[in-house]
This record gives structure tokens, sequence and C-alpha cells, in this order.
């Protein structure tokens, strides 16, 4: 993620040199909420950067729709949006490989042109931990107790995309990332001056926003669902003083 942005541009340039005036084929994989947002922003940033390209966007998912894990009125509104913005879907589409011609090659025997692929799967563990003599859920995250403390050594502590609870495994989701911090500090300090650590309770109910590319967001939060102008001023507000 920290070098996303510029090699984006540098590709995104070499398009604009090498198919200025062809159809830009642009594939991002993962229909959750990173590739919807990607898919919904992309074409506003490109014409900021190329305004006479045209691009056609394809969202490929090998599961049996976009936002699987949104309810159902979040995907009805998704689906509108994309719809509007002329991106196709894929899905059921699992990749077997990439060609050396950018081509995705699916296990059902289908395949798609590319000129770019953006890649917006689902977390993956930091190669780094597999070094780690320490207890690891299936996909390779450290295994936590709900002091964030692993469960064979108290003396280490994992977060976020590094950790999973290990009697409360949750998605891999920045917002549960966020709220762990104070807690981290807290036991951090707690377990340096040799006092009991205390637990990290997970919140059950969150709001997520999604972004669609036109000063707008899809706002879902315990069972509303809303599409509006305002939702996309609230997730901005919101992100700007996270990043404060």
């Amino acid at each position: 993620m920290q070098t996303f942005m510029k090699r984006l541009d540098l590709r995104l340039q070499s398009l604009a040199r090498t198919r200025l005036d062809s159809v830009w084929r642009i594939a991002i994989v993962g229909a959750g909420a990173g590739g919807f947002e990607v898919a919904c922003c992309l074409p506003g940033y490109i014409d900021r950067i190329a305004p006479s390209s045209k691009v056609e966007l394809t969202l490929v998912d090998r599961g049996s729709e976009i936002l699987k894990a949104m309810p159902g009125r979040t995907r009805v509104l998704a689906q509108r949006a994309l719809d509007q913005k002329g991106i196709r879907q894929l899905v059921r589409r699992e990749i077997a490989e990439i060609n050396g011609e950018g081509r995705l090659l699916f296990t059902d025997g289908s395949s798609l042109e590319t000129d770019l692929i953006l890649w917006t799967t689902s977390a993956r563990a930091p190669s780094v931990l597999q070094s780690f003599d320490l207890p690891k859920d299936e996909r390779g995250f450290l295994l936590t107790r709900n002091t964030l403390q692993s469960t064979s050594a108290d003396s280490i502590f994992a977060v976020g995309d590094s950790g999973t609870l290990d009697q409360r495994p949750l998605a891999k989701a920045g917002v549960y990332a966020v709220r762990q911090g104070a807690t981290l500090w807290d036991n951090l300090k707690r377990h340096l001056a040799g006092q009991p650590t205390v637990e990290w309770r997970p919140q059950n109910c969150f709001m997520t926003l999604l972004n669609t590319g036109d000063d707008r967001a899809i706002l879902t939060y315990n069972g509303i669902c809303v599409h509006a102008g305002w939702c996309w001023t609230v997730t901005d507000a919101i992100d700007r003083r996270f990043l404060a």
C-alpha cells in the first residue's frame, strides 16, 4: 500500500503514452469493499491524468456476487452504482494464471485481455510471521488472546493484519485495527509495569462507508443503507480526522 499510488501512476502514464488512442482494458481482481471503491473511483482519477482516454473496467471475483459480506440492500445500491458507471462484473471466475501478455486465464477455460491488473484481494499474513515459532491460524496470522497477547507468549502482542483473536476470529477490517490501538498501548504499559492486562472488546456493529467516486457514498449501519452525497461528507470527515 505504501507504494501503490506511485506504481499506479507510472502504469497509467505508460498507458497514456502507448494506448492513448485505444481503450484501456483494466481488471480489478477482488470484489470486496476495496475492489468496489477502486472500481468506482479509478475512472475519475484516470480522467485527471488522461482526459481523452477511454477505459473499460472489469471487476473480477471467484465468489458468486460482489460485496458478499455486506447486507443485501447494500449490494443492491452497489450494483446500481456499478451499472451506472458501465463497470462490468465477472463473478464465479477463479484465476488459474496470468500469461506473458497480461491475459487473465480462468479455471473454467475462459480468459480476459487486460492492459492493467489491480489486485484488491483479502488480507494476507506478512511473510515474516512464518519464521516465528508461535501459534497461528490457518492463514498464517498470529493467534492472540483478547488481551492482544500471543496465546503462547505474554510479551508478544499482535493487532490488525498480524493477529487473529483465538476465541473470536474477525474480518480483517481497519475499524477493528484502529480500535485495538488504544488497548494495545494500555497493555504494553501494563505489561512493562508488571500489572494485569485488560481485554479488548470488539464492537458488535460498526458503520461502513463505500466511496462511489461521484461525491457520494453508500452508508451501512445497523440495518440502514443509504447512497447519498452527505454520506460521502461523513466518510471524508472521518478519514481526515483519522489522518490528522
